[in-house]
């Protein structure tokens, strides 16, 4: 009989908790909803105002500085002023030759053309046959 008397206790107990923790969830995933609009928009602004967007820990700041500390800055950075691109020839899923060329610019048009006349035949690619 105390047995009984335990499950049905135990069950009231669940019968009156479920509901409190459907609502508590309920709430706690308002709130976070509610947040997570509040950081986005304030994420919005501050990116338009020029400040800074995201948050920046520690391990972030080591990190630069190594890599800041590792890089060579004494060398200028070569500028490519011409865009290049790079035709591959495919036959079967397999890779044939590629081709490298050159974005110019129309005059007359002002469309990008490839110019292809720098090479004449395509390269071979080692280890195809």
């Amino acid at each position: 009989m105390i047995n009984l008397l335990k499950l049905l206790g135990k069950g009231l107990i669940y019968i009156i908790l479920l509901p409190l923790g459907v609502v508590f969830f309920a709430i706690y995933g308002i709130v976070l909803l509610v947040v997570w609009i509040v950081y986005f928009f304030k994420t919005i602004i501050n990116y338009f105002r020029g400040k800074s967007t995201g948050l920046t820990l520690p391990e972030d700041i080591k990190a630069i500085e190594i890599l800041n500390n590792s890089r060579d800055f004494s060398q200028p950075v070569p500028q490519n002023t011409t865009p290049g691109v790079t035709f591959n020839f495919n036959v079967n899923g397999k890779n044939v030759a590629s081709q490298n060329g050159q974005v110019t610019q129309n005059q007359l048009s002002h469309e990008n053309i490839i110019d292809l006349t720098h090479e004449d035949e395509p390269k071979k690619i080692e280890g195809d046959k």
